[in-house]
């Protein structure tokens, strides 16, 4: 698929699933369109995902990390302007279960 597309996880206090939030999506993204960001907006986050995020950007130069120093949820985590002509995509994501079967 051509274009351009920016993809935003929210995180709050996402230490412990937000690396492998980052790769799956950036695997995924890769299969399906050219050019692409990834956009981690953490929200107040204090247990580390700022860190997490910061590990991956120099593996990945697509990778983009906003710091909101104070949580203020959800709404306010998605970027009110992103790259012009791009197409803003939120992401849920749910942490990584213990076992390797998701559950709905």
């Amino acid at each position: 698929m051509a274009g351009r597309i920016s993809v935003v996880l929210p995180a709050f206090n996402e230490a412990g699933s937000i690396r492998f939030s980052v790769i799956t999506t950036q695997a995924i993204l890769a299969e399906l369109v050219e050019e692409f960001e990834i956009i981690v907006v953490s929200d107040g986050s204090t247990d580390g995902t700022d860190r997490e995020i910061e590990d991956l950007i120099g593996r990945y130069g697509n990778l983009r990390l906003i710091h909101k120093p104070t949580n203020e949820g959800y709404g306010f985590a998605l970027p009110r302007r992103v790259s012009r002509g791009a197409i803003s995509v939120p992401v849920l994501h749910r942490r990584r279960p213990a076992s390797s079967t998701w559950s709905a």
